[in-house]
């Protein structure tokens, strides 16, 4: 993945501690270069937990992020801003999202959730069949997962 030297060498307001380039090549590649929050593509990143309440540059609690959603997100950790996100926009409270996990193990899972699942979040459930059983997600076992749409109660919108 290429990364342009501004963004290696340039600190920005956005950027204002200085994040080695093997972490900022990992995060990117890791979040396949898609903001962790609205999925744009980007080449930011921000800190999970921000330094200022004790996150380190690790690449653990490093995320892809675009310009937009840093700001928004200020000192919020992605878990907060997602639940601040979900309460301002009010659109996901009657959303069923279709979706396919893929684990680490090369297996994967079709089904529905309740919300868009997060590997900020250790675990999440998944319904898998008609008859209403759940099963529980542990998301240190799933490499990636692909939404495939979702209806609400006034409609389908995927």
């Amino acid at each position: 993945m290429n990364i342009s030297r501004s963004l290696i060498v340039r600190h920005t307001e956005l950027d204002s501690t200085y994040i080695p380039l093997a972490y900022r090549r990992k995060v990117l590649e890791r979040d396949k270069g898609n903001c962790h929050f609205c999925h744009r593509p980007t080449e930011f990143l921000c800190h999970d937990l921000v330094k200022c309440r004790g996150g380190q540059t690790t690449p653990d609690n490093l995320l892809t992020c675009c310009v937009t959603c840093r700001r928004e997100k200020g000192e919020l950790t992605a878990a907060e801003y997602f639940d601040v996100r979900l309460k301002q926009e009010n659109i996901f409270e009657e959303v069923i999202m279709r979706i396919k996990v893929y684990f680490t193990n090369g297996r994967s899972l079709t089904g529905e959730v309740e919300s868009e699942p997060s590997f900020t979040c250790p675990e999440f459930y998944i319904k898998t069949g008609d008859n209403g059983n759940q099963r529980k997600v542990n998301t240190r076992n799933v490499d990636y997962f692909d939404i495939l749409g979702g209806t609400t109660k006034g409609g389908n919108h995927g």
